[in-house]
């Protein structure tokens, strides 16, 4: 941003000095300006695209992680489920017995 502030600058001044000196239009001097941030901006996109390339690939290859992982953790969920269900079972087996004999006994 500041090479860009600094050209636009420098466009002006050089521009405004053919302008006083009639050798210019302002209209041209301002065409000028604007070509010259077409380029700058074309500059400006192409480095941002050799920043963000690499991060989108290490994105996407951590996305990929996560996704292989969350269908291992699936499976592992799904059986940690299981054995939850049988040890419920067994406690609810384990309850049943103790009020059968809390039940004797208060007969």
């Amino acid at each position: 941003m500041l090479i860009m502030n600094l050209i636009t600058l420098l466009v002006i001044w050089v521009g405004s000095n053919q302008v006083s000196g009639f050798q210019m239009e302002v209209g041209d001097m301002m065409a000028y300006m604007q070509y010259v941030m077409q380029i700058i901006m074309a500059f400006l996109m192409m480095s941002m695209m050799f920043i963000m390339i690499p991060r989108a690939s290490v994105s996407a290859e951590r996305i990929n992680e996560v996704a292989s992982q969350s269908q291992e953790s699936a499976t592992v969920a799904r059986q940690s489920l299981q054995a939850a269900s049988s040890g419920l079972r067994a406690v609810e087996d384990a309850i049943g017995g103790m009020n059968a004999i809390r039940d004797q006994i208060q007969m």
